[in-house]
């Protein structure tokens, strides 16, 4: 959106392999020159992701993160053009998300945004996913400018994790937009109501989430133990304008991609 292309690259000191220097830059997508704003941006995690609404930017964990940090994607009017275009990353955090389970590590990192019309706005939510097992629902409704730190709402475990080997552990999380809920006569209801959460976890299982927004209940619709990616689940991705459709690709650069019809 508005003609900005954001990637990472992680660096690796040979005297010290042990530590990784991820380094986050954004690109112009018109003429391939870099903004020397975001450039020194540093997100502590080899992976970045990018909020629906293009408002916020957050490292991914993955690399035994305690905190993943958001930064905020600023925009300014151009004469000329009706929408605010890219113009800078905020250079430091401007919220933290620390898992609520002490010990916990950061695994993944989402985010939740309202769709109208196909338009994505507004995104409230935010998805970690821990290397415990765990999946937590924070409030990024807040006050971020004068200091204010997002709000804990709902969490739960899917399975063991804390680093013991042959344990499950959460390896990637996707959110989708709002959708409605379905009632108890089969009737789905016309508020939207409900975020969809897939997560897939180290042994090659695919899990699906709810959050009722209003009830800020965290619940686990169903789990599909064999994801059918031999190699296990590398990333999820939910359909941009509904959360009717879930993707999945493999690890180790796997080439084939299955699309899960959510009903």
């Amino acid at each position: 959106k508005n003609n900005c292309i954001i990637l990472t690259k992680t660096e690796y000191d040979p005297k010290r392999p042990q530590l990784k220097h991820p380094n986050t830059v954004a690109w112009n997508g018109d003429d391939g020159a870099t903004s020397a704003a975001a450039g020194t941006v540093n997100t502590n995690s080899p992976g970045i992701r990018l909020s629906p609404d293009g408002a916020f930017l957050s490292g991914r964990g993955g690399i035994g993160a305690p905190e993943a940090k958001i930064f905020e994607v600023r925009r300014k009017k151009v004469k000329g053009v009706v929408e605010p275009v890219f113009d800078s990353i905020s250079s430091k955090g401007v919220m933290t998300l620390v898992p609520a389970t002490t010990g916990a590590k950061v695994a993944d990192v989402a985010f939740c945004g309202e769709s109208d019309n196909l338009k994505l706005h507004h995104v409230s939510l935010g998805i970690v996913g821990c290397d415990d097992g765990s999946v937590e629902v924070w409030d990024l409704d807040v006050d971020y400018k004068v200091g204010a730190d997002p709000r804990f709402l709902a969490s739960v475990r899917l399975c063991g994790g804390g680093g013991v080997a042959g344990e499950k552990k959460v390896i990637c999380v996707a959110a989708s937009v709002a959708v409605s809920s379905v009632g108890n006569d089969g009737q789905r209801d016309g508020n939207a109501s409900l975020y969809r959460i897939a997560v897939a976890t180290s042994d090659s299982a695919l899990h699906l989430l709810s959050y009722n927004i209003e009830t800020t209940s965290l619940s686990v619709d169903f789990s599909i133990e064999d994801s059918a990616h031999k190699e296990g689940v590398g990333e999820l991705q939910f359909c941009p304008s509904s959360g009717h459709f879930l993707y999945s690709t493999g690890k180790n650069n796997s080439k084939e991609v299955f699309s899960w019809k959510i009903s």
